[in-house]
Formats: C-alpha cells, sequence, structure tokens
C-alpha cells in the first residue's frame, strides 16, 4: 500500500493559529497560489460530454467483473463522478484544488455522505454504514483508525493528488472484495507503473502543483516524479499541505478547532518478471504534526505513520495471480491545540502506537469461455498500545501519579478464505455467487488507571477473561439481466459479517473523565467497552434498474448520451454494535450519555438515483451535460426504533457541465433536506436544510493546467448535518455559548496550477 511517506516538511502558522507547545514546524517549501485567482474567468456551464459504449446493439450477456450489484455503470466519459461509485484519474483531478482530503473526492457518488470536521479526516459513510463498518483498501492493504477517537483513518494516509482511482462497493459486495466489514468496500489505488517500450531507452516524467483555498488560508503543494525503461520504473510522490482554522457561512468567523498540517511522501520501485508479470515495491511515511477536530474534546499533536508493500501481479496459462505483502507502524499522540486551552502545561497527553502485518492473495481461474472461479486468502495482524502519560502540577491528583493504560498489548488477528463463480448463462443472463469466512481473534493483556480511584475498575477487567474468537461467514449471491441494450436489472443478496475493534471490547474505564476519551461519533458523550460484544451480521437485499442510450445502429456519430440508475436498498443488521445507557452525565450545564456498547438489531433502508446525459454536442461551442443524484436513507433500531447515528437526511445534486478543447467547467448545486431523524440516545443534534451553489473551472495547455473554482458561492450560513456537536467553538467561549452543530465551511475562493514534465 502506499501509505505514503513523510519526514519533516511543514508550513509555518499565522502567529494566531499556531499550535501551543513543541509542534511547530519550520517550512522547507512554501508556495503560494494567490496569484492564480487573477486568471478567474467569467463562468461557463460545465464538464465533460459522456460517451456511448460500443456495442453490436443486441442483447448480450453482462459479465460482472468483480462488482457488486449496487456498483453502477457509467455511459463512459464523464469527468464528473460517474454513476458506478467509480472516480477516474480526470474526476480526481478536477476535484483536489478544493480539498486536502482525500475522502472528500467521494463527496456526489450515490449513496455516500462524509463526516469528521478533520480537515484531513473526513470519515465516508455508505447507505448509513461508516468507519469500521467499511473496509477501506489502498493499493489493496487493510488500513484501520489507531485512535480511539478515529483521527487518523484510512483515506488520511495519501494525498488527493497521489489517487489514481477510486472504486465505491456499497451493500451487495462480491466476497472476492473483502471481508470484516457490513457497509462496503471502498478500494483506492495509485497509478500504475508506466514502462517504455522495449528498446527505447530511459523516459523521465513528472508534474508539480500547488492549490490555494481562502476560506481557511489553506496552501497545497505536491509532485511526482518517475524514471522508467522497458524493465524498471523508479518513482517519488509528495504533498504538503496546511490550512488554519475556517470561515463560516454568513458571519464568516472562523470555525475552532479545524487547523491542520500534514505530509506524504512514497518512494516506489517496478519491476518486470518474467512475460507478464510486474513487482511494485513501495515504501512511504506520513507526518502530521498537528490536526484540530472541533467536534471532539481532544485534538491530534503528532501522527507519523510508516508503511511498506509489495504488490506482485501476473498472467499465466491457468489464469492470473494478485498477492500483496505490508507492514504498517503508526505513533499517535493527541492533547490540546491553542483553540481548546492549549497543552503548554501539560495538558492531557494521550499516545497510541500500532504496527500491522499481512498479505492477500487472490486468484483468477477461467474455466470456461462462460465461467471463471476465484479463490482467495488474507491474514491481518494488527497489534495496538493506547497509554496516558501522568499530568504534573494542578491535574496530577485526578491524571496521576500513573500511566493510565487503555489498551495494553492489544490485538486483532484475521484470516480470511473465499471461494467465487462467475457465470455467463447467455440471453442476457449472468451471475456472481461467492461464500466466504474469516476468523477474528481479538486479546489485549493487564491495564491499570493513573491512581488507585481507578483500581476497582481496572481488577476487575483484569481477573476475567479477555480473549475472544469469532468464525465470520460471508455469502453473496448476485443476478444480471439485460433486457435489451438499453435497459439492465441487477438483483443481488449478501450476508456480512463484522467483528468488534478493540476499543468497542476493551475500553475499560467507566470513570467520566477516561470514558470522555472513546468516542468516534464526535457527540461528546461517553463511552465504555463491552469484551462480550458480538460480531454485528448484516443481511442486504439490493436491486438495481438501469436505463441507458441505446447504440447507434448504423455505426453514425453517436446522438447524445444518457443513463439513469435507480437502486433501493434494505439491510437488517443482527447484532449491530450500538449503546446501552449506564447514566447521565451533565457537563458545564449540557446533558450528555454515559453508555456502554451493546448489540442490538437495527435496519437501514433507503434508495439511490443517480443519471447523467450529453444534451448538446457540437464541434465549434463544444459538449454540455447534465448530472444528478438523490440519495435517501434511514437507520433505526429494531426495539425502540431510536434513529442510528450519521444518516444522511434527503439531499441532491445536480451540475451542468461544459467542454470545449481545453476549458472543462462545471455549475453543481447542491440540496440537503433538514436533519430531523435523529439518535435520541446520544444526543444527535437536528439541523436545518441549505442549498449550496459551486463554481468550477479549469483550463489546459499542452502540459500546464490551470483550476479554479468558488465553493459555497453565495455563502451559505448551514451546520454540516453529519458533522456532530460543535465542541470546539464551545471550549473557546469556556462553556459560556450554547452548544451546537458544526458550522459549515463558507465561500471559498480555490485555485490550482499544475505543470507536467
Amino acid at each position: 500500500m502506499s501509505f505514503i511517506v513523510s519526514s519533516a516538511l511543514a508550513g509555518r502558522l499565522a502567529p494566531s493559529r499556531r499550535p501551543s507547545g513543541p509542534r511547530a514546524s519550520v517550512p522547507l517549501i512554501r508556495v503560494s497560489a494567490l496569484a492564480l485567482m487573477a486568471g478567474a474567468l467569467p463562468w461557463l456551464p460545465a464538464t465533460a460530454m459522456a460517451q456511448q459504449a460500443a456495442t453490436d446493439g443486441k442483447p448480450t450477456a453482462v459479465a460482472l467483473p468483480a462488482i457488486d450489484v449496487d456498483r453502477e455503470f457509467a455511459v463512459g466519459g464523464m469527468s464528473a463522478p460517474s454513476a458506478d461509485g467509480h472516480l477516474s484519474s480526470q474526476a480526481i483531478a478536477d476535484r483536489r484544488t478544493a480539498t486536502p482530503d482525500t475522502a472528500a473526492l467521494l463527496s456526489g457518488l450515490p449513496g455516500v455522505s462524509l463526516y469528521g470536521a478533520g480537515g484531513i479526516s473526513s470519515l465516508p459513510v455508505l447507505r448509513g454504514l461508516a468507519d469500521d463498518r467499511v473496509l477501506t483498501l489502498v493499493n489493496n492493504v487493510p488500513v484501520a483508525a489507531s485512535c480511539p477517537n478515529h483521527m487518523n483513518p484510512a483515506l488520511s494516509y495519501i494525498a488527493p493528488g497521489d489517487v489514481g482511482a477510486i472504486d465505491v462497493l456499497a451493500g451487495v459486495t462480491p466476497v472476492s472484495r473483502g471481508g470484516d466489514n457490513i457497509g462496503g468496500t471502498i478500494a483506492v489505488t495509485t497509478p500504475e507503473p508506466q514502462f517504455v517500450g522495449e528498446g527505447r531507452g530511459m523516459a523521465v516524467h513528472g508534474d508539480v502543483s500547488t492549490a490555494f483555498r481562502s476560506v481557511n488560508n489553506g496552501t497545497t503543494v505536491g509532485g511526482h516524479l518517475s524514471v522508467a525503461t522497458d524493465r524498471y520504473v523508479v518513482g517519488y510522490a509528495g504533498s504538503w499541505s496546511r490550512g488554519d482554522d475556517y470561515a463560516r457561512g454568513g458571519d464568516g468567523k472562523d470555525v475552532n478547532s479545524t487547523l491542520f498540517e500534514t505530509q506524504t511522501h512514497t518512494l516506489s520501485l517496478a519491476a518486470r518478471v518474467g512475460e507478464d508479470g510486474v513487482l511494485e515495491v513501495r515504501g512511504g511515511v506520513q507526518y502530521t504534526p498537528y490536526e484540530g477536530f472541533a467536534n471532539q474534546r481532544m485534538d491530534m499533536t503528532d501522527n507519523r505513520g510508516t508503511s511498506v508493500d509489495a504488490h506482485y501481479k501476473a498472467g499465466f496459462a491457468w489464469g492470473s495471480l494478485d498477492a500483496t505483502a505490508y507492514w504498517q507502524h503508526v505513533r499517535h499522540a493527541m492533547n490540546f491545540l491553542e483553540d481548546k486551552g492549549g497543552s503548554d502545561g501539560g495538558g492531557m497527553p494521550m499516545n497510541t502506537r500500532s504496527n500491522a502485518t499481512g498479505y492477500t492473495v487472490k486468484a483468477d481461474i477461467p474455466l470456461s469461455a462462460a465461467d471463471t472461479l476465484r479463490l482467495g486468502s488474507e491474514f491481518h495482524h494488527y497489534a495496538l498500545d493506547d497509554w496516558w502519560p501522568p499530568v504534573g502540577g494542578m491535574m496530577a491528583m485526578m491524571m496521576g501519579p500513573n500511566t493510565f493504560h487503555t489498551i495494553n498489548g492489544g490485538t486483532r488477528d484475521r484470516l480470511g478464505t473465499f471461494v467465487e463463480w462467475e457465470r455467463t448463462w447467455g440471453g442476457g443472463w449472468s451471475s456472481l455467487a461467492g461464500l466466504r469466512n474469516d476468523t477474528v481473534w481479538t486479546n489485549t493483556g493487564t491495564v491499570s488507571g493513573y491512581n488507585t480511584s481507578y483500581a476497582a475498575n481496572a481488577a476487575a477487567f483484569n481477573a476475567r477473561d479477555r480473549a475472544r474468537s469469532d468464525a465470520n461467514v460471508d455469502a453473496t449471491a448476485e443476478l444480471r439481466y439485460a433486457i435489451d441494450d438499453q435497459a439492465t436489472v441487477d438483483l443481488g443478496y449478501a450476508r456480512k459479517s463484522r467483528s468488534p475493534n478493540l476499543y468497542e471490547r476493551y475500553a475499560w474505564s467507566t470513570g467520566n473523565m477516561a470514558s470522555s476519551m472513546i468516542t468516534w461519533n464526535g457527540d461528546g458523550n461517553y463511552y465504555v467497552g463491552n469484551p462480550d460484544l458480538k460480531p454485528e451480521v448484516a443481511n442486504t437485499v439490493s436491486a438495481s434498474f438501469s436505463w441507458h442510450a441505446a447504440p447507434p445502429a448504423d455505426g453514425a456519430a453517436a446522438p447524445p448520451a444518457w443513463e439513469i440508475r435507480l437502486t433501493p436498498h434494505y439491510s437488517y443488521i443482527e447484532d449491530y454494535i450500538s449503546q446501552r445507557l449506564l447514566a447521565p452525565v451533565v457537563s458545564n450545564g449540557v446533558p450528555f450519555a454515559k453508555v456502554m456498547f451493546a448489540n442490538r438489531d437495527a435496519r437501514t433502508y433507503g434508495v439511490d438515483l443517480s443519471g447523467q446525459a450529453t444534451v448538446w454536442r457540437d464541434a465549434d461551442h463544444g459538449a454540455i451535460g447534465i448530472s444528478g443524484v438523490l440519495g435517501w436513507v434511514r437507520g433505526q433500531t429494531v426495539s425502540d426504533e431510536d434513529g442510528l447515528y450519521h444518516m444522511m437526511p434527503l439531499n441532491g445534486r445536480i451540475a451542468l457541465d461544459h467542454t470545449l478543447g481545453g476549458w472543462h467547467g462545471a455549475v453543481e448545486v447542491q440540496m440537503v433536506d433538514a436533519k430531523t431523524q435523529v439518535e435520541r440516545l446520544l444526543r444527535e443534534p437536528t439541523t436545518p436544510g441549505y442549498t449550496l451553489v459551486n463554481l468550477r473551472g479549469s483550463y489546459t495547455w499542452g502540459d500546464v493546467r490551470v483550476d479554479f473554482a468558488i465553493e459555497n458561492l453565495m455563502d451559505k450560513a448551514y451546520a454540516l448535518p453529519l458533522g456532530g456537536i460543535d465542541y470546539g467553538d464551545w471550549r473557546a467561549a469556556k462553556y459560556a455559548t450554547p452548544l451546537g452543530s458544526v458550522p459549515g465551511p463558507g465561500r471559498s475562493f480555490n485555485a490550482g496550477l499544475t505543470v507536467k514534465f
């Protein structure tokens, strides 16, 4: 995996935004893109035209190439996010100027929403299921957050500019695309190594880029370099980003605890092996010296990730082989940045250290012209230590004199195997069926608290058997029928399982202070682990109906292309990891809940509608396209119909695109309904509805590309529906103001420049 490399490149914050303590860093690279704003031209409607997929005009069987029935397919060629849950390199290039957060690139894909409130650490939600319920793969490597507040999720380790493509598979997903999840899979890949032709010597390619965002005075600098022959490719990818607290819409006041700085670097070596094999080895480091979290009690004050992985793929007479081996190490620290009072006096340091090693091996074996067999094995070892050093001074009696051990020698090992059969039946019918087993073992060592006030709690935890093993079975069955050359129906069922993470099982302290440090909902509540949690088991059914333009019968120039996709879905989740109330807690006059993780049955259901069309195509005036996405999802516990946290209200996007020569522009309108269906136990905040308008454009001259955009054109004031509580502003006001929802960013003028060589 390209878990991407970092050393100490960093930008200097303005004095009013500098994190307290020793973390402030000295820049080696600092580039401003303000001058690019002068190039912003009057806006045209925007983006890319769809191209008609070529077929012979007759109904044919449609094979299911390792995708789920919910994965939709594009008419083809549009640079806006396609309706199929796929982001191409072109779509990524169009969006990366707006954000240094790779997860944010997924905005606008059917069934996808985001939460997090960290500048580079958004967590994707797939049809109401998020975080560890979604498997995230970076170059085939599974990555988990190593933080009790999940501040360092998988996609925070790779910069948007280093991504080659992203695939999102929600709901009914093939067993070959990973286990130990119930929500789906997000697969991120870096660009494939590009060898030169035999006998053509050596080629050097690369690019440098920069971007600026006015809403938070944000800057990004990145670059790539590759040296290739017909047998080897050596590559480097690097990126550095920083931003101050962003300005909210309306009054323009800063939203406290939203500042950040990060950098990533990767070195890679690819080599041809034999006639049809490629071996690629990557090594990377990532360094984030600080990142504020508006909806958390803590901030991230240091994060360092190091990784090495090797990926081999090859074709043989019997089929193809794809294998990956990897190692990852993370050091992570939390405390308070300036907005939350600073940590110069010690604050409350919290540290984690994790190591992960493993492999994945997959083989595709064609059995006949109509049948393909897939076999695979995976192993993932994860080790975690979470400890809180004692604090001196006035807080020593509460947080001292000993070290607090939250997770001491925790382990989570998973061994998975699968078999999958794909068949084309003829007459427009095709199918995919798979079976998978994932055995998960978890354990942790003995723990201890700051002082004797934690002794009874720790002794009870230490006295019990903490080892757990889960034998999880997944199954998928999918059926596709191509009615004719314009309509396709997909039906699918999946049983998917996920075992609890280490914090859900082993966060042992019931004390108010310690339990308030365990949360990834951004809700300010107090969480206690439960060693007796069972794995979640989701039974999901879905159907997808697709209509798209017919190919021209006479081979003439294609008419305007179009596609519409409708996907209803339903999941019944046995033993969903929810919460049960231990006690109400009042903090600075505001009620919260102390809860223990507990299994409860739940259900989610909803519908995704997406479509796109080229409405005009002319040699002199270019192509005009329109695209749109509409999503609705509900989630609730079965016993009392309480809402599930982070369910996106009814929302939609519509974009008008224009392409002419090197010009590409878009006008996008995003509409979100009021959030009134909330989780009552955790006091999830409601939010009003809103509408945002965004303008984007780019122009390419040969190897030079200029991007410019205005996000939130009308400077609309709004609250993030999945943002949780605005703890950062509440803490900065010394709890004197009401505790509300996290405000969304205001108007931002963005600009970017990329030069290839």
